[in-house]
């Protein structure tokens, strides 16, 4: 990804951290100049943007964390990738993730957020994208037996939420 399009996002994610943070914390009383704004985006939730072609094939949902990007495929592969600490510095790693023996039958957003995105390439309308939604988490359904998973993406982490039935007799190790 050439400089400017990192640049462009990065300052998207950054707004939209910035308005969905300051849109989503109390007010609390502060001591210390900025202390607040520091809070909140130290706990902002950051949006999974659904892939309407704006990103590579197979991808369905992505979100741009502090740490990097991650990006979740139609088959339930979880892509990371770490970003350097300053701007000049390259991809620092990948990291490939899959579930041993799990199964997904859908990628699927949910909570859809007020934030909608908006991804332009260059002076070609034709790659442009506009008013993309993003949800607060993405359901990978149900990927063992009685067990679904979901995910959300929150400052620098990637929390996954294993919900198991109360009747499933699953012997599938978390």
């Amino acid at each position: 990804m050439d400089t400017r399009k990192h640049c462009y996002h990065l300052s998207v994610l950054v707004t939209s951290v910035l308005l969905l943070g300051a849109a989503s914390v109390s007010k609390a009383t502060t001591k210390t100049p900025g202390s607040e704004l520091l809070s909140q985006v130290q706990t902002a939730t950051v949006p999974f943007i659904a892939n309407q072609g704006q990103a590579a094939e197979g991808v369905e949902f992505y979100a741009y964390t502090f740490a990097g990007q991650v990006a979740i495929s139609e088959g339930g592969e979880i892509h990371y990738t770490f970003h350097g600490r300053d701007a000049e510095q390259a991809i620092r790693a990948v990291v490939n993730e899959t579930l041993v023996g799990g199964k997904i039958s859908a990628v699927t957003g949910e909570q859809r957020t007020s934030a909608e995105f908006n991804h332009f390439i260059y002076n070609d309308p034709a790659q442009w994208h506009r008013k993309i939604p993003t949800y607060g988490r993405v359901s990978l359904g149900e990927v063992y037996d009685g067990v679904r998973l979901k995910m959300r993406a929150v400052d620098n982490n990637v929390e996954k939420f294993f919900f198991v039935e109360a009747a499933s007799e699953t012997t599938t190790p978390l």
